[in-house]
C-alpha cells in the first residue's frame, strides 16, 4: 500500500469554505448525529483507524468482531453523546481571526475545565482554523482539507459504557497504541473538516486524485458530484484529548490536532474571560418546529445557538478610517484579562484577501513553513 504524501499549501489558499448561517447549526447537529447513527459512519471511522489517520482507539476485549469494526461503532456512539448534550456556538469571521491571532502564542496556563464555555459544545467557525494537504498516491493531485468545526466534552476512559463489556482506550503515539490510564481526567475534542465534495469542487475538475477498484482514473469532478446516502455537512477528521492540570505543548507540530487545539482553547479563554471583555455573544432561539425534532432525537443540550463575535467596542470599523476605537488588526496576542492593544494603522474589515494575508502573518509568522500533511498520531496531552 503506497503511503500518502504531502504538499505545501499556504493557509490563505485552503479551499473556500461556505459556512452555514448561525440559525442552521441545530439542523447541522441533527444531520451529524443522524450520520453517526448509520453503519456508513461506523465503517468509515473503522477504516480511518486502519489507515492510521486517527488518534484515539477504543476497544472491548473478547469480541469476535474485527477491532476496527468495534472501534468505529464506539467512536460514533461516543460522539453522538457529546453532540446530544452540546451547546451550539457559531464563531464569526472576526472572532475566528482573533482566536487565530491570539493562539499564535500558546496559552501558558494549565488546562482547566473552568475555561470551557459549556461542559459539552459544538462550534462552527466562519473561517477555517487550519487544514492540511494530502496526496493519495504519488503523481495524483493533492487535496487540501480545511478544518472548520470542533466538538468537545469532559472525558474520562469511563465516559462511555457498552453492554458488550468494559470499554478501554488507547492513544496513538509513534505508530503504536499506548493505553490511557483509567484515572485520566480530561477534555475531548473532535475536529471536523468541510464536507468532502467542497474540497474536490475547488479543484480542477479534470485533476486525477485516485483510481477506482477497476483501475479507472477518478477525477476531482467525479467526486465533487458525489452524494452520500446519509448526507452530512461536515466530516469527522481527527480527535484528541487534553489532560486537566497539564499544559498545552508550546511548540505544536503545524497542521495537527495540537495546533488546532490551541486555537480552540484560546477561543474558550476569550469567551470565558472576566473584566473588560474582548468578545460578546448573541443567543438565537431554536424555532418550535425544530425543537420537536430535537426532542425526538434525544437532544438534551441547549437548543439555542450562541453567536460569538469580537466585542463591538473592539470590532473593526466597517469602512476603516483613522480615529475611534481600535480594532484587532495588527494586534499582538492579547492577554485574555486585558483589552486589545490598539494598532497604529487604521482598522479595516477582517474580510477578503488582505485579511487572509494578515492572518497568515499573525498566526504563522512571515517565514513559517506552509501547510503540510498532518502526521498521524499527534495526540496532545494524553499522558
Amino acid at each position: 500500500m503506497t503511503e500518502a504524501v504531502s504538499h505545501n499549501v499556504p493557509l490563505a489558499e485552503l479551499p473556500s469554505w461556505r459556512p452555514p448561517q448561525p440559525h442552521e447549526l441545530p439542523e447541522w447537529r441533527s444531520q451529524v448525529h443522524e450520520y453517526l447513527s448509520s453503519n456508513i459512519a461506523a465503517t468509515a471511522l473503522g477504516q480511518t483507524l486502519v489507515s492510521g489517520h486517527a488518534n484515539m482507539v477504543p476497544f472491548i476485549e473478547g469480541l469476535d468482531e474485527a477491532p476496527e469494526t468495534v472501534a468505529g461503532l464506539l467512536l460514533a456512539r461516543s460522539e453522538r453523546e457529546r453532540l446530544k448534550q452540546a451547546q451550539l456556538y457559531y464563531a464569526t469571521a472576526d472572532m475566528t481571526s482573533l482566536a487565530l491571532a491570539a493562539a499564535a502564542t500558546p496559552p501558558a496556563e494549565e488546562i482547566t475545565a473552568a475555561r470551557l464555555p459549556s461542559s459539552y459544545g459544538f462550534m462552527v467557525f466562519a473561517e477555517p482554523i487550519g487544514g492540511y494537504a494530502i496526496q493519495n498516491q504519488p503523481g495524483f493531485a493533492p487535496v487540501t482539507v480545511p478544518i472548520v468545526a470542533v466538538s468537545w466534552g469532559r472525558w474520562t476512559p469511563q465516559s462511555l459504557t457498552a453492554p458488550e463489556g468494559p470499554v478501554r482506550w488507547g492513544a496513538v503515539r509513534d505508530n503504536r497504541v499506548v493505553p490511557i490510564p483509567r484515572d485520566f481526567d480530561g477534555i475531548w475534542m473532535t475536529f471536523y473538516s468541510a464536507e468532502n465534495t467542497a474540497a474536490y469542487a475547488a479543484m480542477d475538475p479534470n485533476a486525477v486524485v485516485g483510481v477506482g477498484p477497476d483501475g479507472t482514473p477518478v477525477t476531482a469532478g467525479n467526486l465533487a458530484g458525489f452524494r452520500s446516502p446519509v448526507p452530512v455537512p461536515v466530516n469527522w477528521d481527527n480527535e484528541t484529548v487534553y489532560r486537566i492540570g497539564h499544559k498545552l505543548d508550546t511548540t505544536p507540530k503545524p497542521d495537527t490536532v495540537a495546533e488546532w487545539g490551541h486555537v480552540v482553547y484560546t477561543a474558550w479563554q476569550l469567551i470565558s474571560q472576566g473584566g473588560k471583555r474582548l468578545v460578546e455573544s448573541e443567543k438565537l432561539p431554536r424555532p418550535r418546529s425544530g425543537r420537536k425534532r430535537d426532542v425526538r432525537q434525544g437532544i438534551t443540550g441547549p437548543l439555542d445557538v450562541q453567536v460569538v463575535n469580537v466585542h463591538s467596542s473592539h470590532r473593526p470599523q466597517p469602512h476603516g478610517g483613522a480615529g475611534g476605537r481600535c480594532g484587532v488588526l495588527g494586534a499582538s496576542r492579547p492577554a485574555v484579562q486585558l483589552p486589545l492593544a490598539c494598532p497604529h494603522a487604521p482598522a479595516r474589515p477582517l474580510h477578503g484577501s488582505s485579511r487572509s494575508r494578515l492572518r497568515r502573518l499573525q498566526t504563522r509568522g512571515a517565514h513559517h513553513p506552509a501547510l503540510r500533511q498532518r502526521p498521524c498520531g499527534q495526540t496532545a496531552s494524553c499522558a
